[in-house]
């Protein structure tokens, strides 16, 4: 018997569940370089290390994983992370967002942006990276603190229910310590107003 290449629900509940782990791996890298930027480009080569082991795993050989690939259905610009089928087949497009308490009416704005983007598309996920702070220097551009819980709370009414809801890591550099959180979505789900 053949393997296929088509990716389980349980397939992707494992790949988001390595995601979420791989991050809270990298949690004092991820803490410096949050602290300075949008750490998006951060964290998007992170999930994408933990779909490549993941997919080694689950589908041996089966997979390709790019960053910032351009495919044709997306007139919006390339998709952040995308596993690409070996064999001929459609891929698995993944758009991820950082998410902090200041910035949330903004970073709400980006992942309904992320939803029209893939909207239609039924190999789409929406994620978004949350982090909070607990202590941060005051001369960082990124400082922001928050509760993690509530911030969890309020992308999730605003948003809808998720496919996938990780758990908060702890993060912290020497400069910093804080929480980071793993929240996704199937992209299809969305309509103009709210993801159902």
């Amino acid at each position: 018997m053949v393997a296929t290449a088509e990716l389980s629900q349980s397939d992707i509940y494992t790949l988001f569940d390595a995601m979420d782990q791989e991050l809270a791996s990298h949690g004092s890298e991820f803490a410096f370089v949050q602290l300075r930027m949008s750490a998006e480009r951060f964290a998007v080569p992170i999930c994408g290390l933990a779909a490549e082991k993941t997919l080694c795993t689950l589908k041996p050989d089966q997979y390709h994983v790019y960053f910032e690939k351009k495919l044709q259905q997306f007139k919006q610009g390339p998709v952040d992370l995308v596993l690409v089928p070996t064999s001929s087949g459609t891929p698995y497009c993944f758009e991820f967002k950082m998410v902090w308490m200041k910035g949330i009416n903004g970073n709400i704005a980006g992942i309904r942006k992320d939803f029209e983007k893939l909207s239609g598309y039924d190999r789409g996920f929406v994620a978004a990276v949350l982090f909070s702070f607990n202590t941060a220097p005051d001369w960082a551009p990124y400082a922001h603190k928050g509760d993690m819980e509530q911030l969890a709370k309020q992308v999730v009414a605003e948003i809808g229910k998720p496919v996938y809801e990780g758990k908060a890591h702890q993060i912290a550099s020497h400069e910093v310590k804080g929480e980071v959180k793993l929240i996704a979505w199937v992209a299809d789900n969305w309509n103009t107003s709210k993801v159902k």
